[in-house]
């Protein structure tokens, strides 16, 4: 996601499909507590969980 992936892009990288992805960004973006995949990346990138 960090990368500007899609869906489709992240599920191929790890041979799983784009439902999937979806379901598990949701859930991260929940846990982050934010609403979009833009603050998702800037908000683990402060908390230090990307380089």
């Amino acid at each position: 996601m960090a990368e500007g992936l899609s869906n489709r892009d992240i599920g191929e990288r790890l041979n799983i499909t784009p439902n999937t992805v979806r379901d598990h960004l949701s859930e991260v973006m929940r846990r982050l507590e934010v609403s979009n995949r833009t603050s998702a990346v800037s908000t683990a990138f402060h908390l230090g969980l990307l380089p």
